[in-house]
């Protein structure tokens, strides 16, 4: 059994507990971060049992951000690949001064976490490690500078993972000698925030209706 100590991020699921509770999960859902490069190798070894099962394709769910960084992106944002790899985002593409300007004095060590937390209490939140408190929620988000660079870092990021999945699934079916292997996803690109294209998905399969 999987057990996990209740935390108040997920107390409004957990009717009748309360933060600090012992629980027991029956179902262990693992979170993917997109950011990190082992999935690539994962893929590889899974499509290749897929293709030796003579199975023509695959119809991939959510295949745009939805459980990687929607429903809202608060939930899923994180992790430890995309918060190192924004450190590494941030040293690359802005200048010192223009990173004191968002309150990092170093890059290195900046944490994105601890950054969003401050400025949720700027905004009146009462528990900034509450996801559900009421600052979350404010508006002006939208216009929060270091909350935009983040998730420009992550749409690139996610852009990058499924360029890797589409490529690394074509290139096993093709030394398989499968060429009309197809990948079909789940959810419209044009609600995917940018991050599915064309060319790295072969049919959209959408469970919206017109």
């Amino acid at each position: 059994l999987f057990a996990f100590t209740l935390d108040k991020s997920r107390i409004a699921q957990q009717p009748g507990r309360k933060a600090g509770d012992r629980l027991f999960a029956g179902i262990l859902h693992v979170g993917k971060d997109p950011a990190a490069p082992f999935w690539t190798n994962y893929i590889r070894l899974s499509v290749r049992e897929i293709i030796g099962r003579n199975v023509d394709g695959l119809w991939c769910d959510n295949y745009s951000p939805f459980n990687n960084f929607g429903m809202p992106p608060l939930h899923n944002a994180f992790g430890d690949w995309s918060e190192a790899r924004f450190r590494q985002f941030l040293r690359q593409r802005f200048p010192g001064a223009k990173l004191s300007e968002f309150h990092i004095d170093d890059p290195a060590h900046c944490d994105i976490r601890c950054l969003l937390k401050q400025q949720a209490a700027g905004f009146s939140a009462k528990d900034a490690s509450d996801i559900h408190d009421p600052g979350w929620r404010d508006p002006r988000w939208l216009d929060v500078p270091i909350w935009n660079i983040y998730k420009v870092f992550k749409q690139a990021v996610g852009q990058e993972a499924l360029r890797n999945f589409y490529r690394t699934v074509k290139d096993e079916a093709a030394l398989a000698g499968r060429s009309d292997f197809l990948v079909a996803g789940n959810d419209m690109p044009i609600f995917g925030l940018g991050w599915a294209r064309d060319e790295w998905l072969d049919m959209v399969s959408t469970e919206f209706s017109p």
